[in-house]
């Protein structure tokens, strides 16, 4: 479900310059969107209940009419860093997405400094921007993102979160279950009531971590 929506775009008429090599870009528009993700299960963390996210979505689209999509992580609230979805939204729509829109750029790794240049902090928001400019990069020259990075693997391992959960056999079996439905191979990050008990960490940790889920 889509909610509110920004968008952005030159005004006919604006300054580009005339030729553009195969690395040039120009922003043409910016749509910001926000959609709400129900979550398949409740996330409980020690601050809260987490029952669905709310996620900014970023349409980037160039001079040849090109796309690219990029996502802004923050949260709906400042429990796990200070920007939220709602700071990033103004952050990109006051201050980050015009220094970039309608401008000629020579590649996605001057997009960085762009954003930087006396604007503290809003790093998601910088973040969101940037990887946007580097997929459209990566669509201009029909490449992988992977690739334009310089990746060089196929397949790369991934983690995940663990919320809170009743006790310590059911974190365990939700674990397992990660593992054997998607394949997740890398750490997990266990979330850990704040007024649980210590032998509940240790438990946990020993269960979680051995020789079968690394195998």
């Amino acid at each position: 479900m889509f909610g509110a929506l920004d968008q952005y775009r030159v005004q006919p008429g604006a300054s580009h310059l005339a030729e553009h090599d195969d690395c040039m870009r120009t922003i043409d528009r910016i749509t910001l969107r926000e959609i709400r993700l129900a979550l398949k299960e409740p996330f409980r963390i020690s601050s809260g209940v987490m029952q669905e996210r709310r996620i900014a979505l970023l349409e980037l689209t160039d001079q040849d009419g090109a796309t690219a999509w990029s996502e802004c992580v923050a949260f709906q609230l400042p429990i796990y860093t200070a920007e939220t979805i709602d700071t990033a939204w103004l952050a990109l729509r006051e201050w980050l997405a015009p220094r970039i829109l309608g401008r000629d750029l020579e590649g996605p790794e001057v997009v960085h400094a762009l954003l930087e240049e006396n604007i503290r902090g809003h790093n998601m928001a910088k973040a969101a921007l940037e990887m946007g400019v580097w997929g459209l990069a990566a669509e201009a020259q029909d490449v992988p993102l992977s690739v334009l990075l310089g990746g060089t693997r196929s397949r790369i391992p991934t983690g995940i979160s663990l919320g809170i959960q009743s006790e310590p056999a059911a974190l365990v079996a939700q674990r397992l279950a990660e593992v054997e439905v998607v394949g997740v191979v890398g750490p997990a990050q266990v979330v850990l009531d704040r007024d649980g008990p210590v032998e509940r960490v240790v438990g946990v940790g020993g269960d979680l971590v051995g020789p079968a889920l690394h195998e």
